[in-house]
């Protein structure tokens, strides 16, 4: 994988805010850096305009933590997949 790569993220694994799970992703162009250390992603929130198949919030859990009661935005795990050039 190289910069400009397309790449697709992908959680197979996110709890919805009913308790159930289920598989989200999203498209991206990839940019390496050595600021981000190898096996670590790093993604804009919403960023997409308003579209859910580019937001890096989709691939987080909608589920509330329950000792704060706040959402877990900011953690996640997924795969990134190269899809084109």
């Amino acid at each position: 994988m190289e910069s400009g790569d397309n790449v697709e993220v992908r959680n197979d694994n996110v709890f919805t805010q009913t308790g159930g799970r289920t598989t989200v992703r999203f498209s991206a162009v990839a940019y390496l850096t050595d600021q981000v250390p190898a096996g670590v992603t790093c993604s804009y929130f919403l960023f997409g305009q308003g579209r859910l198949d580019m937001a890096a919030t989709s691939v987080s859990h909608g589920k509330a933590d329950p000792i704060n009661n706040r959402y877990r935005y900011k953690l996640g795990k997924e795969t990134v997949t190269r899809t084109g050039e």
